[in-house]
């Protein structure tokens, strides 16, 4: 009896991984009691992740429906799915509820995930042919240039009906797929060596090489240079070397503006609008200024004016691609 058990279990968890690549002798997989019956089921159910861009245009997004069953469907099945904020508020309460145990009760730095605000499910009624057990759900995701980058969003979406006496599999039916927003010069990258750096003002001061930075989307092409360097009270910051000793430019976080077709760096702004000190970002138009998606390295050369016109600082950043975000 526990070897049976145990069958079942496993058919239920892993076997439909070898349905949805549409393998069709799965009798070893099922028992006498199975034999016959249909579950539909979304395979890779559960929390899933899938970044998109920060792009005006739609944006399409798939996962896979499975009917579970022994023999091939012998007639068309039509499954049906629907956007289900209910399941978006269980998975953040059952989240919340594990994360305060993990942290003491305190709820800071929780991640609570909000529905994607503009989507469309394009074939919300699904026909797995006869002969078949699979098919794809397509998913348009519509405007994500004007969502709050800061704002985790998600997908939910579960079977709510299908044809045929099938039936729904509960703990296989949802599916809630994040999406994280960025633009393709997102990433970690490092300062490589042809780096430069100058104070006018105080010209003892040096480039903090090596160093590491982030480069976060800010909006459709733009990215935010944020600075990884140990001991910053902010990241939005930049590190230097004040004569042996480690100190940081505040409130100074330079903007990168990238054209999409020519990758040209067009601009160079602080992060900070109107700082009380008035550091100002101004691109050097002698500069390089420009990325190469081949080495995924950016060369770029700009001003910090302080005060407006005065040039303070200097800048020749040169930043190769790591690793994601």
């Amino acid at each position: 009896m526990k070897k049976k058990i145990l069958i079942i279990i496993t058919f239920l968890a892993g076997t439909l991984m070898f349905n949805s690549c549409l393998k069709d002798k799965l009798n070893s997989d099922w028992t006498s009691s199975l034999a016959g019956k249909m579950y539909a089921e979304i395979p890779n159910n559960g929390k899933q992740s899938n970044t998109i861009t920060p792009d005006p245009t739609d944006q399409d997004i798939k996962f896979l429906v499975n009917i579970a069953t022994d023999a091939l469907p012998t007639s068309d099945i039509t499954m049906t799915l629907a956007i289900d904020p209910a399941a978006l508020s269980a998975y953040n309460a059952a989240n919340l509820a594990a994360y305060l145990v993990a942290n003491n009760n305190d709820s800071t730095g929780f991640i609570r995930f909000k529905i994607y605000p503009t989507m469309t499910i394009v074939n919300p009624s699904v026909v797995i042919k006869a002969g078949t057990r699979n098919n794809y759900v397509h998913v348009t995701l519509k405007s994500a240039n004007l969502l709050n980058l800061s704002t985790s969003w998600m997908v939910p979406i579960s079977i709510t009906a299908v044809t045929g006496g099938v039936t729904i599999t509960a703990n296989k039916k949802t599916v809630l797929i994040a999406t994280p927003i960025a633009n393709k010069w997102e990433g970690k990258y490092k300062m490589v060596t042809g780096s430069t750096f100058s104070d006018l003002s105080f010209p003892a001061y040096t480039i903090n090489f090596p160093a590491n930075f982030a480069l976060e989307t800010a909006g459709p092409y733009t990215v935010n240079v944020k600075d990884l360097s140990a001991g910053l009270p902010t990241q939005y910051a930049r590190e230097f070397n004040a004569a042996g000793t480690g100190s940081y430019y505040g409130t100074w976080c330079p903007v990168f503006q990238i054209d999409p077709v020519t990758n040209k760096v067009t601009s160079v702004v602080n992060y900070y609008i109107n700082p009380a000190n008035g550091r100002t970002g101004l691109i050097d138009p002698a500069g390089v200024n420009t990325y190469n998606p081949v080495t995924k390295t950016f060369d770029v050369s700009y001003f910090v004016l302080q005060p407006v016109p005065a040039i303070r600082l200097k800048f020749h950043d040169i930043l190769t691609w790591s690793s994601p975000l």
